[in-house]
Order: C-alpha cells, then structure tokens, then sequence
C-alpha cells in the first residue's frame, strides 16, 4: 500500500509559506515560516529544537524521529533573497503546470517536500532515525549555521539537500 499525496493540500501549504515574506534580514519572516513547520512536525510526534545562532536572525530548526547516528539528514534553508514586500508586488500563484511567487522553487517547495516525506515515513511506522536542519540564512551564507550543519552531518550516515532544481 503506497501513500497518497494530497496535491490540493501540498499546493495550500505552499501558497501559505510563499506568502510569507521571509528574506534573510527579516526575522519575524522566517520565524513565521518555523513556526509553521514547528507545528506541522509536533503534530507527527517529531522533536522540533529551534536553534538560535544570534537573536537579532530568524530561528533555525533541527526536527528529529530518532537518535544519532541518523539514517539521514534533510537539510533546507527557511530564507529568501526576497526583501520585505515582494509578496505584496507578486503573491503566490498557480496555472495548470507551475506555482509562482518569491521562494517557490528556492526554497519553500522542498522544504514542504520534507514534511511531506516525514509524514509519510511517520504514517508507514519506519523505525529510520532521520534529522532535518533547516537553516535560517542560507541566502547570506550560513556563516554561523555551518558548524551546526557540519555537526549534524557527521552524526548522519547519508545527507540530502531538498532544494529543488530545475
């Protein structure tokens, strides 16, 4: 039995999280957008650390089902290049094939991707320990956030980073 993806719901969350403007340099932003993946990984029973590196950022997250050694990491980023108000100049947005919007593509959609795919190991019981690290300034280097990421992934047997390509 495979699991079903609500693409309906997907796209919802999606226009949810690329409404948000969430530029490095806008904290309230991307902890909006952690607050949202902090809810939807407690409501699957994952632990949900937020990791501060400097007050005056957005929060960073490490989200686990298990303890080290991780099977896998799942990293991500919850920043954009957008600056405050482009969601307002060009909200999200859909046709038949593509969604549109600031952050789309980099990198709310594969951030969504590692909910998705969390929900689906949680609802088929897998006893795989994973880590996922979303990092809140990506877009500006993760100066601060690399040895956080390093750490991680030596505690990790395999890595993925679920920004989508074209």
């Amino acid at each position: 039995m495979g699991i079903t993806l609500n693409v309906e719901q997907y796209l919802k969350d999606l226009e949810y999280l690329v409404n948000i403007d969430s530029q490095s340099k806008d904290p309230e932003g991307v902890a909006k957008v952690a607050a949202f993946f902090e809810k939807a990984f407690g409501d699957i029973g994952w632990t949900v650390e937020r990791v501060v590196f400097d007050p005056t950022a957005g929060p960073s997250l490490k989200i686990t089902n298990g303890e080290p050694p991780y099977d896998a990491l799942l990293l991500g980023h919850l920043d954009t290049v957008f600056p405050k108000g482009t969601v307002a100049e060009r909200p999200f947005s859909r046709d038949e094939k593509r969604a549109y919007g600031p952050g789309v593509n980099d990198m709310k959609s594969g951030l969504l991707f590692g909910l998705y795919a969390a929900r689906a190991l949680t609802a088929k019981g897998s006893k795989g320990s994973f880590c996922i690290a979303y990092n809140s300034e990506e877009e500006i280097g993760s100066r601060r956030a690399r040895p956080w990421i390093e750490q991680l992934a030596q505690e990790s047997r395999t890595s993925v980073i679920l920004e989508p390509a074209r």
